[in-house]
């Protein structure tokens, strides 16, 4: 986690079925995307060799990852109608 990230320290964390719900996804969805970098997570290795992993969330990260995506979304949006008219405003 990147130290400056304003996250408290008490703020607990949420279960794979917790964010799901929080997310409206199921717990493997999630899981899916915590483990392919998709989702902020932290990830626990378990078992021998560290082969298994274990996820855990906080929702003020699920949050602004959340609000990232829906802006970028916004901004691809308007980068695309802007690419539609582009030089077509003096056409006739």
């Amino acid at each position: 986690m990147d130290a400056d990230r304003n996250i408290p320290p008490d703020e607990p964390l949420l279960d794979c079925k917790e964010a799901a719900k929080m997310l409206n996804f199921s717990p493997l969805t999630v899981r899916r995307l915590a483990h392919d970098g998709l989702l902020p997570a932290i990830a626990f290795s378990l078992g021998k060799k560290g082969k298994y992993k274990k996820f855990k969330f906080r929702a003020s990260e699920i949050r602004a990852h959340l609000d990232s995506l829906s802006q970028k979304a916004r901004m691809a949006r308007y980068t695309a109608e802007d690419g539609d008219r582009g030089g077509n405003e003096n056409a006739e």
